[in-house]
Order: C-alpha cells, then structure tokens, then sequence
C-alpha cells in the first residue's frame, strides 16, 4: 500500500508537471486613465506571466481593478488645481488658457517595486510635476529659453508671470504702459523683461529704481496720473465714470452714509483702490 501511494504521488506529480500550471509571477504594477475637466476613469493593473505544463503553453494577463474612490477624487482635485494655477499664471501673460476647461490628460503611473507609501506617492507626485510642466508649455511654447538652471517649467511660469506683474506695476509708477514701454503687450514682451530685471540684479531693484525716478524726476501731477487712471477705471466698473479727479473722489467717500449697507459696501470698495 506505501508503494503503491508512492507511486501515486509520482503519477500525480507527473500530470501537474505535464497538464498544470505554475503559479502566477508578477511584473509591472501601476495605475492608468484618463482625467478630464470633470473627473477620473481609471484602474489599478498588474501584468504577470504564468509557466505552463508540457503541454499547455505558457499564459499572459494583465489584472485589473477600479482605483478606490480617495486615490481617484485625490487625483481629479490635483488636476483641477494645476489647471488653475497654470491659468491664472497665464491670464497674467495675456495668454487664452481657455481650452484647459476641456483638457484630457492621460494618466500612467509605474508603480513597480514600490512597497511603500512613501514611494507610491513619490511616483504620484513626480507624474503631477510632468502634467504640470507639460500645462506650462502648452500655454507658453517658448518658455522653456526663460528656464533659470534647472528649475521645472512650471516654475519658470510662475516665476516669468510675478516678473511680468511687477515690470508691468513699476512701468506703472512712471505712466507707461506695456505697448508704450516695449511696442508689444504679452508673452512677447517677456525677453525683454526678464533683460531688464537681470539688468537691474533682480525685480526689487528694477522696482526700487523705478521707484526712486518717479518720486524724485516727476512732478506730483505726473506721479498721480496712473493712480487716477486706474481709480477712473475702477469707478467705472462700480458705475461712477463721473468722478475723474482726485477731489470728486474725496467728496464721494465722504458723502457716504455709514449706515446704509450698499453705502457700506461701496465705501470699502473705495478704499481698496
């Protein structure tokens, strides 16, 4: 009887090894979809190889599950931020960033060997960061000879879009304008005004001489002019296009009356301006 289970277990060995399969090894893991201005598709995947017997061949699979709600909702608000971001950098450039609304990005994310969290977020963040710069170029496809050493291209745009606002401020202390100052308005003005800034050694010294010309070589009535302009805009928005000087605007905050709401609210608009 011990031989005969013996041969039993050889018998049974032999048909595994002959009809059976192996056990399922797996190779690359990751995750994989598509993000849209309103969400996320998606899986979570992993690709294995199985060894077949000697007469079944050898099988190949890739398994598949939907990505859990918190990773998913994780990824859709990431996106919408740095399409946010990314547009109102741009706004400030003058650029269309309307088609960011309906932008799709595919999403692939390798996450092999990666065991821990630590890790899987890394290889999360570092696709975010290519989204990112990929946005940036996308918007502005010159941006990349404005790029300071190795700084991401998302960086540069954040960086060229405060340089741009503070040209545009200082420019503004001494009454002119972007087409006046450089002939041109928008992305085609940033060469010369990042020339300028790395001229002046940085943005606050271009700031702080601009500065020191308008209060030292202008006269008040020159100094006052843009501030005036763009209180006149302002008013007009507000549906006071009347008040055009200085003293009209001192005579309409004081002439409000602190206990009525709508005169409450448009007096705090006043001296935000």
């Amino acid at each position: 009887a011990a031989i005969g289970g013996a041969i039993g277990g050889v018998i049974s060995g032999l048909a595994n090894r002959a009809f059976g399969m192996g056990d399922k090894k797996y190779g690359e893991t990751g995750i994989t979809g598509t993000l849209s201005g309103t969400g996320f598709t998606g899986n979570e995947y992993a690709k294995w190889t199985q060894k077949g017997g000697w007469f079944r061949s050898d099988k190949s699979d890739t398994d598949r599950k939907a990505v859990d709600a918190t990773p998913s909702n994780a990824f859709v608000e990431t996106y919408a931020a740095i399409r946010h971001v990314s547009a109102t950098l741009a706004n400030t450039l003058g650029v269309d960033t309307s088609g960011l609304a309906t932008r799709a990005q595919a999403l692939n994310i390798n996450l092999t060997g990666l065991t821990t969290e630590a890790d899987r977020l890394g290889a999360v963040t570092k696709f975010f960061e290519g989204v990112g710069n990929a946005i940036a170029l996308e918007l502005v496809p010159s941006l990349g000879q404005f790029k300071v050493g190795n700084e991401e291209l998302s960086t540069t745009l954040q960086r060229v879009a405060g340089d741009y606002a503070g040209v545009d401020a200082a420019l503004q202390l001494i009454g002119r304008t972007s087409q006046d100052a450089f002939g041109a308005v928008g992305v085609a003005t940033i060469g010369a005004r990042e020339n300028l800034i790395k001229l002046a050694g940085s943005l606050d010294a271009f700031t702080g001489g601009t500065s020191f010309f308008a209060e030292n070589f202008l006269s008040e009535a020159e100094q006052m002019a843009p501030v005036l302009s763009t209180v006149a805009e302002t008013l007009g928005k507000l549906g006071m296009s009347g008040v055009t000087t200085v003293e009209e605007y001192k005579k309409k905050v004081l002439s409000l009356n602190l206990a009525n709401e709508a005169d409450q609210e448009l007096y705090i608009k006043l001296l935000a301006l």
